[in-house]
């Protein structure tokens, strides 16, 4: 007898994939009758998550099979189609096949699904070619611009513009002054943030609530009204271009124009040459929405069917949103990608958020996710995906990788952000060069940045060392030059920002994850997300930094 192969063994189960049973299941003895012979049904039971669906296979040539719970959910929407609903799932416990499968059994040529982004929409057409999939700027740009409800004039040679407006031009545009310490063009980059912070919310005017904290200090009362009067003009030029001033528009601008109106989704719209009806809409990852497109979506006469999660919702929510407190919910808890035993894991996080859980999390009982605690900074020796917080850690990971040789792909709305950061923080340290990437923003120098922001960013000296040590655009550049993504045998790097609707084989959680909030001054809410988010990528094997529960106790 040989304990290391029998352990060895063990580890490979997950990946066969073999399940073991539980203590407590063995202890159960349900695989024996009462007389003692062997339950021949035992091992149908324990087997799979799902079961034939009789909701969905009226609709389909071919036998479908869902969980109890989701069969529960498309039992409800299908049954009572004119009635909206929200629907709150955990990650893995599939929304996205849910949705999936929705678009078979509703009419195809009237369901119209609504995403915040491009990259959704594609992940839905990829899924359902037939369907009609949309982004929410795309469909306020068509109301706005075939109906007189709305101010918003020449919407799409602005909005398909790739034009852009420097600080410094647009400063000359809004005839803006210095306000205290902040000169002519950083006055216009605040305003800039006042219409941003505006078009995401539900409010009618541009208040003090919209201007950043930070602008507040060694400001006086008149100098926040002189803010809100030039953020005003410049909402307004962006609504009705005066003579030789036209400013591009942006989705957050489309929505927050028809939000104002006061009507929700067309019940027709042109699209690609064809009018087409909309009787439901589908909207996925609400937890991501702006309460402006929440807005529409509550004045739209469709029944609209929400899918999200609160606790995936990356920027941090307090409070539910989006949901009336009359509108029917649904809530998804058993998970089909994570095992069972990481059940308490994932409780243990979500008891920490802001929003109380209802239910608790399950995992799948015939699956089991492998959860190792490993050393601050230590890279797997297998291949894997790495997920961090910040951009910041990335550039360390990859630097270390591209020491070793090893194969890795960064994640491309990673690259293309590290990219633009690491270039402008070179800039900024052997040149002084103002840079334009929001994290070096309104720091005099790079020293002036380090030094405010080491507590905040503990990777920062780590990078500090290796940009004084030499690094250059060019080095920068093979860093960057990173293996395809499909190619085997290779690390994946990326943010739990850039990981989201993606699973994983296996993940490793970066120690920048697991930073108490009470030392990165951030927001439990956000931090849990983050945190919960990463774990939920991974399918076979979970890698998070050894004391990372011990941090959370400081919640």
């Amino acid at each position: 007898f040989n304990s290391k192969q029998l352990n060895d063994g063990v580890l490979l189960c997950p990946e066969v994939p073999i399940v073991l049973l539980s203590i407590e299941k063995i202890q159960e003895k349900d695989y024996l009758k009462e007389d003692g012979s062997w339950n021949w049904s035992f091992k149908d039971q324990e087997q799979s998550d799902f079961l034939p669906s009789r909701s969905l296979n009226r609709y389909s040539k071919t036998t479908t099979k869902t969980s109890m719970e989701e069969e529960r959910v498309i039992n409800t929407i299908l049954s009572e189609q004119d009635e909206p609903i929200t629907i709150q799932g955990y990650a893995g416990t599939g929304k996205t096949w849910i949705i999936t499968q929705l678009s078979e059994a509703l009419n195809k040529e009237t369901t119209l699904f609504l995403a915040e982004n491009t990259v959704q929409t594609k992940t839905i057409t990829d899924r359902t070619p037939e369907s009609t999939a949309l982004t929410f700027a795309y469909i306020a740009g068509i109301k706005l611009s075939v109906n007189s409800v709305g101010s918003m004039r020449h919407i799409w040679r602005r909005y398909n513009s790739k034009q852009t407006v420097t600080d410094k031009k647009l400063a000359e545009y809004l005839q803006c002054h210095a306000i205290g310490n902040y000169n002519r063009e950083m006055v216009a980059q605040k305003a800039r943030y006042v219409v941003f912070q505006y078009c995401l919310s539900d409010d009618a005017k541009i208040t003090l609530k919209h201007i950043q904290a930070a602008y507040f200090k060694g400001t006086e009362y008149w100098h926040q009204e002189a803010l809100l009067s030039i953020a005003e003009t410049l909402w307004g030029l962006i609504c009705i271009p005066r003579e030789k001033i036209e400013l591009p528009v942006y989705g957050y601008h489309l929505v927050k124009a028809l939000a104002l109106t006061s009507e929700g989704i067309p019940g027709n719209y042109l699209h690609k040459g064809v009018l087409r009806d909309c009787t439901h809409i589908i909207v996925d990852e609400m937890h991501d929405l702006s309460p402006s497109v929440h807005q529409i979506l509550h004045h739209s006469s469709q029944p609209v069917f929400r899918f999200g999660d609160y606790y995936q919702a990356l920027k941090g929510l307090t409070t539910p949103i989006g949901s009336p407190p009359t509108l029917r919910k649904k809530t998804l808890s058993h998970s089909v990608r994570a095992g069972a035993n990481t059940e308490k894991l994932y409780n243990n996080i979500l008891e920490k958020h802001p929003i109380k859980p209802e239910v608790d999390f399950e995992g799948s009982r015939t699956k089991s996710t492998q959860v190792i605690h490993c050393k601050m900074n230590k890279i797997p020796d297998e291949y894997c995906t790495i997920l961090t917080k910040d951009i910041w850690p990335i550039l360390l990971i990859i630097h270390s990788l591209h020491s070793k040789n090893a194969k890795y792909h960064i994640m491309e709305s990673a690259k293309r952000e590290l990219k633009w950061l690491i270039n402008d923080a070179i800039a900024f340290y052997k040149t002084g060069q103002s840079p334009r990437h929001h994290a070096l923003k309104n720091h005099a120098s790079w020293n002036d940045f380090i030094a405010k922001n080491t507590n905040k960013i503990p990777s920062l000296l780590e990078i500090d060392s290796l940009i004084r040590s030499g690094l250059d655009f060019g080095e920068l550049e093979n860093f960057l030059n990173d293996s395809p993504k499909t190619t085997p045998n290779s690390y994946v790097v990326g943010r739990v920002w850039d990981s989201r609707n993606s699973e994983y084989e296996k993940v490793r959680i970066w120690d920048d994850l697991s930073e108490s909030p009470r030392f990165s001054n951030e927001s439990p809410a956000k931090t849990v997300s983050h945190v919960y988010t990463g774990i939920s990528r991974a399918k076979h094997k979970l890698y998070i930094p050894e004391r990372m529960l011990e941090r959370f106790e400081d919640f």
